[in-house]
C-alpha cells in the first residue's frame, strides 16, 4: 500500500508539472505567498479540481495512510493555528463538521507541500 499512496502524490506532482509546462507557468517557487494575479488563480483552480472533483476516496485515503493520519492531523492543525490564526478549539470543530471533507482538506495541504504552493503560511507569527 505504502507504494501506491507514494504513487499518488507522484502523480499529482507530474500532473501539475504537466499543467505548469503547458501553461508557461516557470517559477511556482513565486507563488509560496499569495500575489492575486491571474496565474496565481488559474494554478489554484487546477489544484482544487484535482483534489475536490477528481480524487475518489480510495486515492485521498492512500495519501493520507502514506503521509501517516498523525502527521496529517498537526498539518491541518498547525495550517489553521498557525497560518490562518484560529484557535484549537476552532480546529476541533472543523474536524467535527462532515460536510467540510477535512479529509480532503489534509491531502490539499499534503500536495500544496509536495509542489510548494501557498506553503510559506508557516512563518506567521503567533
Amino acid at each position: 500500500m505504502f507504494s501506491r499512496a507514494f504513487d499518488e502524490i507522484t502523480i499529482f506532482k507530474n500532473k501539475f508539472k504537466e499543467f505548469c509546462e503547458n501553461n508557461n507557468i516557470k517559477d511556482i517557487l513565486k507563488y509560496q505567498t499569495i500575489h492575486n494575479d491571474r496565474t496565481e488563480e488559474s494554478i489554484d483552480k487546477f489544484i482544487t479540481t484535482y483534489i475536490y472533483t477528481n480524487m475518489k476516496q480510495e486515492q485521498v485515503n492512500r495519501v493520507l495512510c502514506q503521509y501517516g493520519i498523525t502527521n496529517a492531523m498537526a498539518l491541518f492543525h498547525d495550517f489553521h493555528v498557525i497560518g490562518m490564526r484560529c484557535t484549537r478549539r476552532d480546529v476541533c470543530e472543523l474536524i467535527e463538521d462532515p460536510s467540510l471533507k477535512v479529509d480532503y482538506q489534509m491531502v490539499e495541504l499534503i500536495l500544496l507541500d509536495a509542489i510548494g504552493f501557498h506553503n510559506n503560511w508557516r512563518n506567521n507569527t503567533l
